[in-house]
């Protein structure tokens, strides 16, 4: 479930998306999706990384297939991230 005011990487091969990104933004769509059967506190966990996944996605599409070093660590950290909050959700207690 995506903000359709929300800034996609490029689909162009010339421009596309670095590694990493597509699983990125397929665990944000997911949790997002699942967030409607979680509690408060889940929902005040993703307002809080939201923000970072829509920065994230503008500086992919503002650098395109310049997108370096620097975005592949925050694509890697911010999947971390997301990936322990749709784990926290879909299998609460682990």
């Amino acid at each position: 479930m995506t903000n359709p005011t929300t800034t996609r990487p490029p689909s162009d091969p010339q421009t596309s998306p670095p590694s990493g990104w597509d699983e990125l933004r397929r665990v944000a769509d997911q949790f997002e999706l699942e967030l409607h059967l979680a509690g408060m506190e889940a929902r005040d966990r993703w307002r809080a990384v939201k923000p970072r996944v829509e920065e994230l996605e503008r500086k992919i599409a503002k650098a395109g297939s310049e997108a370096g070093h620097a975005i592949a660590q925050e694509i890697s950290a911010l999947a971390e991230t997301l990936r322990k909050l749709r784990d926290g959700i879909t299998h609460p207690g682990s």
